[in-house]
């Protein structure tokens, strides 16, 4: 599926602004004031009389999606037409008779600068202003709207929609409760919390989300407290036992909220699964006295950031570093001197003038006892020199690094991070669920399917999608979103095929790690062209190759390796 711009800029909703956000502060309309598109608990453009759904569908697209070709708007409305850009004109006419200015193009593209219910509510959450502002929450994203003729891609854009929006109406009223809880009213945190839990629009709760509803829901003498936990049982969860522990646990994790020290680890909606090893290895690492860079390698979509986050976030908790834990996501930048602007920039520093921001980051960093984690960094890597100068200049910071190759600086220790563990054929039932792999493809597919288990059926195609993939979290959890529409003895066939179907169009996916393909793409752009001919040449053997084989097929050396990063 395409992928859509209405992407919003706070720490709970995606980062990346939308081309139509950018549209909606830059072009004001005299018409706004009066005519108002509403599309959540239905659709209707209100101060207008007008109620045709297709052409107020294409207006929703179009005011979430940021300008349009006006080829795709045709094909996307019209999947079964041999001349789709016919049956659109009609419609972008009738839109024009509401107003001339409702709707706008050129010969190649259209758009809208209308203001939306949707866009007005996830505005207000990302500047954290849930009361009053959920309240414009009136039911699911377009509830109710025929598609028409509209093939599977709109309706998969529509769902998407729909619980993009309702997840974080649902993380506000979770996020609200936690904080009336802190203040002791107990019992309306346990209203929030329920009416998280049956949100309307909501996807399935992840396991970590169920834990939260249930500890507000029992502390506030909530009687869906039972049923919440009989559902976080099924995934293992360990719960709170009484009233009295829950109150307890949601006042201590206020007084871990108010313990200072710098913190922007981003929320993270989805639980963590296995690598309990690695974890341990990184916190140890960590707080040896003669590693001030760890540097976490391994290719795209294995799991380095994730893994990195939960590792700092563990090691804020436990109160490790006094002076916080920062995270700089590097993805964006193409250059890299910008690295010390980015991160004075995580770390609340303000530029004066000229100043240096090298400079001004060590001043700041040169006796603070803190861990900064630099994301994305393998396409930065003249970036090194930055972090080797914090490292003489700063001596009781620590570096995290993630990286698809190791930065090459002396004081560097390197973890490899590879695929979770996954079964071989003719693994039980009771055995395949003990594979991190075979977990997370099932917590991953009940969002989909959420009357989806491990039987003695399934598991076998489980396991051949764990293992047709390496076990890289990023393929298994693209695999898993195809259950909405194929069974998964048949994902497992189309894998056997190719990789194609390793893609997501969902909206708070980073671009980079949209499909396995993409994320090859990008890897293969950060090599030189001889070390592509070499890779081209090794292409040949199939399962490995000894390193003798290497140097008489492609003529390579073991220092080779060395630079590549292997």
């Amino acid at each position: 599926m395409r992928q859509g711009a209405f992407q919003t800029r706070c720490s709970t909703i995606p980062q990346r602004c939308s081309t139509v956000a950018t549209l909606f502060r830059t072009c004001s309309r005299p018409y706004t004031e009066v005519v108002q598109l509403r599309t959540l608990g239905g659709l209707k453009l209100e101060g207008a009389v007008f109620s045709q759904p297709r052409p107020l569908l294409m207006l929703t697209y179009l005011a979430l999606e940021g300008p349009q070709e006006r080829r795709h708007l045709a094909e996307l409305f019209w999947p079964a037409s041999s001349q789709p850009l016919t049956n659109l004109r009609p419609v972008l006419t009738r839109l024009k008779k509401i107003s001339a200015e409702l709707v706008e193009g050129d010969s190649v593209r259209v758009w809208t600068t209308i203001d939306n219910d949707a866009k007005t509510l996830l505005e207000a959450l990302e500047k954290h202003q849930p009361i009053g502002s959920l309240e414009a929450y009136v039911g699911p994203f377009l509830e109710g709207v025929s598609l028409g003729s509209g093939g599977s891609e709109l309706e998969e854009w529509v769902l998407q929609t729909r619980e993009f929006i309702a997840g974080h109406v649902q993380e506000a009223l979770l996020s609200l409760a936690e904080v009336e809880a802190s203040g002791g009213d107990f019992q309306q945190a346990g209203k929030q919390a329920e009416r998280a839990y049956l949100l309307a629009g909501a996807g399935a709760l992840e396991p970590h989300d169920l834990h939260r509803v249930h500890t507000l829901l029992l502390a506030g003498g909530n009687l869906r407290a039972e049923e919440v936990g009989r559902e976080a049982l099924d995934f293992d969860h360990s719960l709170v036992a009484s009233q009295v522990e829950a109150r307890d646990r949601l006042r201590s994790r206020q007084q871990e909220d108010e313990r200072p020290g710098l913190s922007n680890l981003p929320n993270l909606r989805t639980s963590f699964l296995g690598r309990e090893l690695e974890l341990s290895e990184v916190s140890e690492l960590l707080v040896h006295p003669d590693c001030p860079l760890l540097s976490l390698v391994g290719t795209g979509g294995v799991g380095k950031t994730r893994l990195a986050l939960q590792a700092a976030q563990e090691l804020l908790t436990e109160g490790t570093f006094a002076d916080g834990v920062v995270f700089v996501p590097l993805e964006a930048l193409t250059d890299a001197t910008s690295i010390p602007a980015v991160v004075a920039g995580a770390l609340e520093l303000t530029l004066r003038g000229e100043e240096d921001a090298r400079s001004v980051v060590e001043r700041f960093l040169e006796e603070r006892r803190l861990l900064l984690v630099l994301d994305n960094f393998e396409h930065l890597l003249e970036g090194a020199s930055f972090v080797r100068q914090l490292i003489d200049n700063c001596p009781t910071l620590k570096l995290l690094v993630t990286s698809r190759e190791r930065l090459n600086l002396e004081h560097e220790w390197v973890l490899p991070v590879e695929g979770l563990t996954y079964p071989e054929e003719g693994t039980t039932i009771e055995q395949g669920e003990s594979f991190d792999a075979v977990r997370l493809f099932f917590q991953r597919a009940r969002r989909a399917q959420p009357t989806f288990s491990l039987t003695p059926k399934t598991l076998p195609a489980v396991s051949k999608i764990c293992q047709l993939v390496g076990g890289m979290p990023l393929a298994i959890e693209l695999a898993s979103s195809w259950l909405r529409a194929l069974p998964v003895s048949e994902i497992a066939g189309e894998l056997e095929v190719g990789l194609d179907l390793l893609e997501s169009s969902a909206r708070d996916v980073r671009e980079r790690q949209r499909g396995v393909r993409v994320v090859f793409d990008h890897s293969w752009s950060l090599l030189s062209e001889g070390e592509r001919r070499v890779l081209r040449r090794l292409s040949v053997f199939r399962g490995g190759f000894t390193r003798k084989a290497a140097s008489e097929i492609a003529n390579v050396t073991l220092a080779w390796f060395g630079e590549l990063g292997g």
